[in-house]
C-alpha cells in the first residue's frame, strides 16, 4: 500500500470481480470534505486515495465544495479494510483506515494543500443509440501537457486528445490516461472502469423540484424519472450527503450551488447488468422575512403596548403553478403587527381575520392586502429582499344591517373540479344586502354548515370566501310569510387559475358550443369550436366526485363532434370535465342520462 504512494505517481487499478458467478459482491460508498488548514476554505479538484487489500486502489477528486465521493464494488469478504488519504503541500499522506469498511466510510481532511504541476483526468460518455460507442474527454490539468496516452482497456490505444471508440462486445473495461508535460518533468495517470448495456438499458433522469409551501427553507423533492427496469438508486446532493431512496426530499442547511447527481443500476444476482447516472445544477432560492401592520380606520388595531383587545391571525399564501396555495399563518396582536421569517421569493397574497374574542371581530372583515374582501381583487406583492416591513393591511368594515328574526341556512359542497378533498370546515362565507354590500360573515362549521340569523326582511346574496378557490352565489329572500331560508348549496371550484400562462388554451379560443340530446341515451354528442390542435382528456364523474369513464379524444383546429357513451352509466345527472394536455380544466358541462 505504501508502494502506491511512494511512487508519486496517480496509478489507479480496480478490480471489482467481475465473475458472473461473484453473487455476494457489494457496494462500500466512501465520502468526505478535503479543506485547507489554515483558511477552511474547500480545496476544488484535490485528489483523493482509496485503498483496499491487494489490488483493490482508486482515485477520485473534490469538486467545488470540497467534498469527494466514490464507491467500490466487490465482494466483502475480501474487502477486510480500506484506507483513504491524501496528500499535504510536504509530500506527506493523510489517512484514516475502516477495518473493516462499512456500506458508507465517511473520512475529512484538513491540510495544507499541494501543488501538482499536472494530473490526468478524463470523463467519458455512451451514446444513446449505440451503446458499444463511447467517447472520450481529456480534463487534465497541466499548464505544459503536450503528450496524451490512452489505453481503452480492450488492446486498442489512441493519441488524440478526444478519442471516440467503439467497443465490440458487451464487458467491463479499464480505460486508462496518461499524460506527460514539455520537459519530461511531469508525468500522471488516470484510470476508470467503463461497464457496456448488454441485455439491459437503463437511462437516468430525474426531476428536481423546490418546496415552496414549506416553513423549512430549501427543502427538495427529488423524483427519480429514470427509463429502465431499475432496482438501486443513489443520490448525492452535492453538499456531502447522500440517499439511497428512489424519490428522497432532502434540505439543504445553506443556501447556494449544489451540483446533484442520481446513479442508478439493475443488479441481478450480485452482478450489475446496467449503470447510468445523470447529474444536474441546482440554486437554491433566497429567503426573506417580511411583515406590517393592520389597521382599522388609519390606526394599528392595538395602538398601545399592552393592549390586546383584538387578536388577529395572518394567513399567507404563495402563487405555485398559476394558483394560490396555503402556506402558512401567524396570530399576532402587539402594536397590530404581524410577521414572517424566511420565506422564498416570489409571489404572495395575504389575509387577516380578526379572532372572535376580538372587541371589534363584528364590525370588521377579514380582508386583503389591498382593502378588499375577495381574494380575486387583492393586491398581490412579490418578495424580494428582507426590507419589506410594510406589507399593511386595512381592514375593510362592515355595512349596517338591519335587525330581524329572519335566518338563513345552508352548507358548502365540493365541486366537481377538486381533485383533492378540500376542507369545509372554519371557512368563511360572506352576507350581501340587496344593494351588494357586504354586511355580515360566518365561519362555516363541520360538514361546511352555516347560518345568519337575526336578519331583517329583505333579499340576500350569499358567497363562500376560499382564498384561491371560486364560490357559487345563492340568492334568498327574507320576509314575514318565509322568515326561514334553508338549504342553500354554495359549491366550491378549484379550476380559479391566475396569470397568463395557464390559461393560453381558453384565451386562443377553446368552447363548448352544443350538447345533445338532452336527455341523451347511449350516446351524448358535444359540438367544441377550438383554435388549437391538440389531444385532451375528458372525464365523466357523477356528482360525488367519482370519475366514471376517461376518454381520450383529438381536438382539431376548427368544429369537432365528439361523442361519448354512455351506455354503460346509469341513468341520472352527471358531469363532463375537458382537460388540456397539461391536466387543467378548460371546459366542462352537466348531461342527463335517461334510458
Amino acid at each position: 500500500m505504501n508502494a502506491f504512494k511512494n511512487t508519486g505517481l496517480l496509478l489507479i487499478v480496480l478490480l471489482l470481480g467481475l465473475q458472473s458467478t461473484a453473487v455476494s459482491q457489494s457496494w462500500f460508498y466512501f465520502q468526505g470534505r478535503v479543506t485547507d488548514i489554515d483558511s477552511l476554505s474547500p480545496l476544488v479538484g484535490y485528489p483523493v486515495y482509496i485503498e483496499g487489500p491487494d489490488t483493490i486502489c482508486r482515485m477520485t477528486f473534490t469538486n467545488d465544495n470540497g467534498y469527494y465521493f466514490d464507491s467500490i464494488y466487490t465482494d466483502p469478504a475480501l474487502f477486510y479494510s480500506a484506507e483513504v488519504s491524501v496528500e499535504d503541500c510536504f509530500g506527506e499522506f493523510h489517512d484514516e483506515e475502516f477495518e473493516p469498511p462499512g456500506e458508507y466510510n465517511v473520512a475529512n481532511f484538513e491540510i495544507c494543500a499541494w501543488q501538482n504541476q499536472c494530473q490526468a483526468f478524463f470523463y467519458y460518455e455512451q451514446d444513446f443509440d449505440n451503446p458499444y460507442l463511447f467517447s472520450f474527454f481529456d480534463l487534465s490539468q497541466g499548464d505544459d501537457i503536450n503528450k496524451l496516452s490512452w489505453d481503452f482497456g480492450d488492446f486498442s490505444t489512441s493519441n488524440e486528445i478526444n478519442p471516440v471508440h467503439e467497443y465490440e462486445e458487451a464487458g467491463y473495461y479499464q480505460v486508462g490516461l496518461t499524460v506527460e508535460d514539455t520537459n519530461g518533468n511531469c508525468w500522471s495517470f488516470y484510470e476508470e472502469l467503463v461497464f457496456i448495456d448488454d441485455t439491459i438499458d437503463c437511462t437516468a433522469d430525474f426531476i428536481v423540484t423546490l418546496d415552496t409551501l414549506n416553513n423549512v427553507p430549501n427543502t427538495y423533492f427529488f423524483t427519480d424519472n429514470s427509463i429502465g427496469d431499475i432496482n438501486s438508486w443513489f443520490w448525492d446532493f452535492g453538499d456531502g450527503t447522500y440517499s439511497t431512496e428512489q424519490n428522497p426530499v432532502h434540505i439543504y442547511d445553506e443556501g447556494g450551488e449544489y451540483f446533484v447527481c442520481l446513479n442508478i443500476s439493475n443488479e441481478d444476482g450480485g452482478n450489475t447488468e446496467c449503470w447510468d447516472e445523470k447529474c444536474t445544477e441546482i440554486s437554491t432560492p433566497q429567503y426573506f422575512t417580511f411583515g406590517g401592520h393592520v389597521f382599522i380606520e388609519g390606526f394599528p388595531i392595538n395602538v398601545e403596548e399592552n393592549d390586546s383587545s383584538n387578536i388577529a391571525t395572518a394567513f399567507l399564501y404563495r402563487r405555485f403553478n398559476n394558483q394560490w396555495k396555503y402556506m402558512d399563518e401567524r396570530e399576532f396582536w402587539k402594536f397590530g403587527y404581524y410577521w414572517f421569517v424566511n420565506k422564498p421569493e416570489g409571489k404572495y397574497l395575504l389575509r387577516v381575520d380578526l379572532e372572535e374574542e376580538s372587541e371589534e371581530f363584528g364590525n370588521f372583515a377579514p380582508s386583503y392586502y389591498g382593502g378588499t374582501t375577495n381574494w380575486v381583487y387583492a393586491t398581490t406583492f412579490d418578495l424580494e429582499n428582507s426590507n419589506q416591513l410594510e406589507v399593511n393591511i386595512n381592514l375593510r368594515g362592515l355595512d349596517a344591517m338591519q335587525i330581524g328574526t329572519g335566518s338563513i341556512t345552508g352548507h358548502l359542497e365540493q365541486g366537481v373540479s377538486c381533485d383533492q378533498i378540500i376542507d369545509l370546515e372554519q371557512q368563511i362565507v360572506k352576507l350581501y344586502d340587496e344593494g351588494g354590500e357586504l354586511i355580515d360573515f360566518t365561519y362555516s362549521i363541520e360538514n361546511g354548515e352555516f347560518e345568519f340569523a337575526s336578519l331583517a326582511d329583505g333579499s340576500y346574496k350569499m358567497q363562500a370566501e376560499i382564498t384561491g378557490r371560486t364560490s357559487t352565489f345563492e340568492y334568498a329572500a327574507i320576509n314575514s310569510q318565509s322568515p326561514f331560508s334553508d338549504g342553500h348549496v354554495l359549491e366550491i371550484n378549484c379550476d380559479a387559475y391566475v396569470g397568463v400562462n395557464e390559461a393560453e388554451i381558453v384565451d386562443k379560443g377553446f368552447l363548448v358550443k352544443d350538447i345533445f340530446p338532452i336527455p341523451a341515451n347511449e350516446f351524448v354528442n358535444i359540438r367544441i369550436q377550438s383554435d388549437l390542435s391538440m389531444k385532451t382528456e375528458i372525464e365523466i364523474v357523477d356528482l360525488m366526485g367519482k370519475i366514471l369513464s376517461t376518454t381520450i379524444v383529438d381536438i382539431k383546429s376548427g368544429d369537432n363532434l365528439i361523442a361519448l357513451k354512455l351506455s354503460e352509466l346509469q341513468t341520472g345527472l352527471f358531469v363532463f370535465r375537458i382537460k388540456s394536455p397539461q391536466g387543467q380544466n378548460i371546459a366542462s358541462g352537466k348531461i342527463l342520462h335517461a334510458e
